[in-house]
């Protein structure tokens, strides 16, 4: 049974960035890729890792997670983890980075740019 996910447009998320919003936005992808570009703001934590390392990323529970991966079904799997562990506003980047990079939306590499 596939769990019950929230998703976001990649347009969605850029207007409640813009507009402010405090979200925590986690990009599940490899290191490589989310080395190479990201969506800004975003923190790195891969799905292999998320149930070890969400704690450190995502500290407060009542803040809406945002996750992404390449195309949006790794993230999609995340969600049952994540509501086990007492995250309840969680939502998935319908298409991923993928959507993210074809609606022309801005990224940047680690460090900033």
């Amino acid at each position: 049974m596939l769990p019950e996910v929230t998703f976001i447009t990649p347009e969605a998320l850029k207007t409640r960035l813009d507009a402010g919003e405090y979200l925590c936005v986690i990009d599940e992808r490899d290191f490589g890729a989310f080395d190479a570009a990201h969506i800004p703001g975003a923190q790195w934590c891969s799905y292999s890792l998320l149930e070890r390392q969400i704690g450190q990323e995502a500290p407060t529970k009542y803040i809406p997670l945002v996750l992404y991966c390449n195309r949006g079904d790794e993230s999609t799997l995340s969600v049952p983890t994540l509501q086990h562990l007492g995250y309840a506003h969680i939502l998935v980047i319908q298409g991923g980075f993928a959507a993210w990079c074809a609606a022309g939306l801005p990224t940047e590499v680690r460090g900033g740019d």
